[in-house]
């Protein structure tokens, strides 16, 4: 009983680390996109 909980335990690991992996690689070039076009919007917008 030990092991199996501690696998599943283990499978949980697994799946959140995936899920962060994909929130980062998905996510983070969105935000850091979004982050980047409000900054150079703001630049023109005070260039003009």
């Amino acid at each position: 009983m030990e092991s199996r909980r501690e696998g599943r335990i283990n499978v949980t690991f697994n799946v959140f680390m995936l899920m962060l992996y994909v929130h980062a690689v998905i996510l983070s070039p969105l935000t850091f996109e979004m982050h980047f076009l409000r900054r150079f919007e703001i630049t023109l917008h005070r260039n003009s």
